[in-house]
């Protein structure tokens, strides 16, 4: 991977590079908000804190299995949002060369980060309700495990519908009338 450079004969104001701009100012924003969300998490630990005795001031479940994955889910998840934020934002401020490759990496990040980030969710919820009802945390890692599996379905149930932009691309280069539009 390669950090984009300014090069000084690019003038950057095609469409293709306004677009490439606006999704990277997009991932960005949200990359930033998974920086947060993920470094708050870590911040107020699932279960609380031991309030008395020689262990005053760490987690009080510490001992669970879930928990531990927890904070290694969320510290993989806050590196990775951090680390895509990084390439989204030089690709934002070298404005005259925005790559298409790291942007692609940038968003891949961002949405491991969102996977992941998923992932202590479900673990921190699993270790603090266990305790009290196996059953409705049981419920909650199947129904939080579910995302990336209907994300697939609803994706895949898109294009299924919409026609592709490849056609609507090639009528426009032979110059063939779009529905619409009139000949000259």
């Amino acid at each position: 991977m390669c950090f984009p450079t300014w090069d000084p004969n690019s003038i950057g104001t095609s469409a293709e590079d306004k677009e490439m701009i606006q999704v990277a100012n997009t991932g960005s924003v949200v990359a930033a908000i998974l920086v947060t969300v993920t470094f708050a998490a870590a911040l107020t630990i699932p279960g609380g804190c031991k309030a008395d005795g020689p262990n005053a001031g760490s987690p009080s479940l510490i001992h669970k299995p879930a928990l531990v994955v927890f904070f290694i889910s969320d510290a993989i998840a806050l590196c990775l949002s951090r680390v895509a934020l990084v390439l989204l934002l030089t690709s934002t401020i070298v404005e005259k060369v925005c790559t298409r490759k790291t942007i692609a990496y940038s968003l891949t990040f961002v949405f491991s980060a969102i996977c992941i980030a998923l992932i202590a969710f479900i673990s921190g919820f699993y270790a603090v309700i266990s305790v009290e009802s196996t059953w409705v945390a049981i419920l909650v890692c199947i129904i939080g495990s579910s995302f990336p599996f209907l994300l697939a379905f609803l994706q895949c149930s898109v294009y299924a519908v919409t026609p592709s932009a490849v056609p609507v691309a090639k009528e426009a280069n032979n110059k063939t009338p779009i529905i619409g539009e009139q000949m000259a």
